[in-house]
């Protein structure tokens, strides 16, 4: 709870308005005649209550008791919790929402994307917070480590296909990432921290993507870049956690390369994947 000099003042003049001070002692009933007027004034997280108790005992005399009582009640704060960094092991599936991997000549133990969402922002539900929208931007590197030395490539007619694979001793593929995400995100506190889950739409946009090998110690070069690519992806994620650390999923609903060769052995209508940890805000 932060307390400012404001709200300090203020609730020193509301104390002092009453006459005596805040105290926690039990007051007596009030009589049948008796007034009672009671006021509740906000203070951020403060809620201060103000009784006053005007008695009249018989037609000459009138009394009056003010009591003030000071009330902190706690307030969940909505946060949107993107990554801050994430890291993630890479596939691709045949098509959208389908339950195995694609048949391809992946690594998918040393392919990997990489990124962050800055600029975050929420919109919570209700006075509870505890259910609300949220939307960041954020950037991500997309690498894939092809086993025989194959490599992504494209035609004179804009096909995508994969190369020869004799021509490399190591062979990899690339793309960097814009990212939009909106995400109806859950969250609660478990001993002062969040615990949160969340899930939705995520817009990317997809460029610089290359194919790059290495023939023994020589330098890399660029196999391809001009891979036509998808330029938007939309993924669905979703991400579970607690405490500044989550488990992430990304599943893109819009196939990597505008137009795949569906006739070779391993198709090239492919559709990323990613599962992996992040560290959170």
């Amino acid at each position: 709870m932060k307390l400012t000099i404001k709200s300090l003042l203020l609730l020193a003049a509301l104390i002092a308005t009453t006459g005596i001070n805040a105290t926690n002692t039990e007051s007596s009933e009030p009589l049948p005649n008796d007034t009672t007027e009671v006021r509740e004034h906000k203070i951020g997280n403060w809620i201060i209550t103000r009784e006053s108790i005007t008695s009249t005992p018989d037609e000459d005399e009138t009394t009056s008791e003010t009591k003030v009582s000071v009330d902190i009640r706690y307030k969940h704060d909505f946060t949107p919790h993107f990554p801050v960094f994430y890291i993630g092991l890479n596939a691709f599936t045949p098509d959208r929402f389908a339950t195995q991997f694609a048949d391809i000549p992946l690594n998918s133990t040393k392919s990997w994307e990489w990124g962050s969402y800055l600029f975050q922002e929420s919109l919570p539900f209700g006075k509870s917070q505890h259910v609300g929208l949220t939307t960041a931007l954020g950037f991500g590197r997309a690498m894939y480590k092809m086993d025989n030395t194959r490599y992504f490539y494209t035609d004179a007619d804009r096909m995508t296909h994969f190369g020869n694979p004799d021509e490399y001793d190591v062979t990899w593929f690339r793309y960097w990432t814009l990212k939009l995400p909106l995400a109806l995100t859950f969250e609660t506190e478990v001993k002062g921290d969040d615990l949160f889950f969340s899930v939705g739409p995520e817009l990317e946009y997809r460029f610089s993507g290359a194919s790059k090998g290495r023939v023994g110690n020589n330098k890399k070069e660029v196999i391809a870049n001009d891979l036509n690519l998808n330029p938007l992806g939309v993924n669905l994620m979703a991400q579970f956690g607690y405490d500044g650390f989550s488990l992430i999923g990304k599943l893109s609903l819009i196939e990597l390369f505008r137009k795949p060769d569906l006739t070779s052995p391993y198709s090239t209508s492919l559709y990323p994947a990613t599962f992996g940890i992040a560290i959170n805000f």
